[in-house]
């Protein structure tokens, strides 16, 4: 695995955050951060509100213009660096001090989070000629330009203490491991090497490293891969830091996160490394990543299948509707030659009583398997053909159902009435003929001896649905029976009684299926019953 550089803000983890914040806030020089293209401050190191000579509180929220109106054409710098997004430096101009040129030099930096510029950071250093030399303000050269008083003194070494007291109450408190080490390189500056110089209460824990201060990596772990030092010695030679996930197996097969960043200039050779041993999480990711490969596996193995499996259901539909409709040929066939013999026995040839009712039992039986024969083509149809649903405008389909049943209804003596509104529906005609003719059918049928059907229809609209009632005066049906109706072949009663095929609610309840619906009952013995079929309701008419 190859270790990955990352932004020094905005992907390092909290404790980081903290050690670089110490690390600017014990800087000599004057560090500031401004955030969005107005440059707003959101941080100053002490030393640049000392330049300022305000408090934070002061200057935080306010624009760079308005702390140093353009001081050194900075204002163009952080324009100029927020809009390439790329580090530029920029050298004011001299002013005498002491009898010697000095000037500043402004570094500007983009600030990414998430890859997403945020901002800009500003480092001032002071520099100043002396004896032909260009030093920093902060270095013994530059000291002579001016004697500081013994209380400037203390003042400066007793703000050094408190930086160092911080920094070293975060070393030690942190849960993360923290080393300084030093790279040994050979002459070709190749990082063959490092030794520990300073490690923090966590180091142990973290690596498993016992007693390494002053140790060389080689010496306590000699097969220790030679990226690490790769890696380290780009950070010291380069100054440039690096975040990374890696594993070591010469440390037990332990993977880290850890960040590396360069300690002093560029002579250093210093690299400080925050590192997380996170040999628990990584093993968790690497277990979920072959679950999930070997469920993708399985899923595409089941997806296949699934298809194998459909192509063959279909096969076996497209079977099935053939023998069906063979089926259905044949039959017919015999049936009506059985009919067209009875016809023939009753009206031509004469028979005595007997003969007379065997003949008409076989005519009736045959009349009946042909019904059946027709019902089961409708279920089929029903089950195998595609419907397109469409807008219905369900008070005309009632119309014309009621128009082709006028003679079952005449000859019933019925009173059918319609109450509306009958709202229009998403369905399909075929589907709702099949549904209205069978529901009327039975209401005409099963009613006691002597009664005249009374039939009733209506629609109710509930949200998104339409809920169409059929309601008769028959029979009733007990409750232990409302569901099984519905069922093929399922019947109460005797040919004799209330002849019938038992297919006709079957296929009610599916057509009402096929349109996203669906049918049941409401009802009591002797009392009548209430069919009712919901149906989605027609989306509106947009003129």
């Amino acid at each position: 695995m190859t270790a990955e550089p990352t932004s020094l803000f905005g992907n390092q983890p909290n404790n980081l955050s903290s050690l670089c914040l110490a690390l600017s806030e014990r800087a000599p020089f004057p560090i500031a951060a401004f955030e969005g293209p107005s440059h707003i401050l959101c941080y100053a190191n002490p030393a640049f509100c000392k330049s300022i000579g305000k408090p934070f509180e002061q200057l935080a929220g306010k624009p760079f213009h308005e702390l140093l109106p353009d001081e050194d054409g900075c204002v163009g710098l952080l324009n100029r660096v927020f809009r390439t997004e790329k580090v530029e430096s920029h050298t004011g101009q001299e002013q005498p001090s002491n009898g010697h040129p000095v000037f500043k030099s402004y570094t500007a930096r983009p600030v990414f989070t998430d890859e997403r510029l945020v901002g800009v950071t500003i480092q001032v250093m002071e520099l100043a000629k002396v004896n032909g030399k260009t030093v920093t303000m902060n270095t013994e050269a530059a000291n002579e330009l001016a004697s500081p008083s013994r209380v400037e003194i203390y003042e400066r070494e007793r703000a050094l203490r408190e930086t160092e007291n911080r920094y070293h109450y975060l070393f030690n408190s942190i849960n993360e491991g923290f080393c300084v080490i030093e790279l040994i390189f050979d002459e070709h500056e190749n990082p063959i090497d490092y030794r520990f110089l300073e490690i923090n209460p966590s180091f142990e824990k973290q690596c498993g490293l016992q007693n390494a201060v002053g140790k060389r990596m080689r010496e306590l772990a000699p097969n220790h891969e030679d990226y690490w030092f790769e890696m380290y010695g780009k950070v010291a030679l380069t100054g440039e830091s690096v975040r990374y996930v890696n594993e070591s197996n010469a440390w037990g097969n332990r993977w880290f996160d850890a960040h590396a960043f360069r300690l002093g200039g560029p002579e250093s050779r210093k690299v400080g490394v925050l590192f997380t041993d996170i040999t628990t999480q990584k093993n968790s990711d690497i277990a979920l990543e072959k679950a999930q490969d070997q469920l993708s596996r399985y899923a595409a193995d089941l997806e296949g299948k699934v298809m194998e499996r459909t192509a063959l259901l279909r096969d076996s539909i497209g079977a099935l509707e053939t023998l069906t409709y063979t089926m259905a040929h044949d039959l017919r066939s015999p049936l009506r030659a059985m009919k067209g013999f009875t016809t023939a026995l009753l009206e031509d040839v004469p028979l005595d009583d007997v003969g007379q009712s065997y003949a008409s039992r076989i005519h009736l039986a045959a009349d009946r398997m042909d019904q059946l024969i027709d019902n089961l083509m409708d279920y089929g149809q029903l089950t195998h053909m595609q419907f397109h649903l469409h807008p219905v405008d369900l008070k005309v389909q009632i119309g014309e159902v009621l128009a082709q049943l006028c003679k079952e209804i005449q000859s019933a003596n019925a009173d059918i009435r319609v109450t509306e509104p009958i709202p229009s529906i998403s369905g399909n005609e075929i589907l709702m003929e099949q549904i209205l003719s069978n529901l009327l059918l039975n209401a005409l049928k099963f009613v006691g001896p002597g009664v005249v059907p009374n039939i009733l229809i209506h629609a109710e609209t509930r949200g998104s649905l339409v809920r169409l009632w059929v309601e008769d005066n028959g029979i009733g049906i007990p409750s232990h029976y409302q569901e099984n109706i519905f069922g093929m072949f399922k019947r109460l009663h005797t040919p004799e009684e209330y002849p019938g095929t038992g297919v006709g609610l079957a296929i009610v309840r599916r057509a009402a299926e096929r349109m996203r619906g669906t049918a049941g009952v409401e009802s009591e013995a002797g009392h009548g019953s209430k069919f009712w079929v919901d149906l989605l309701l027609a989306p509106p008419v947009v003129e």
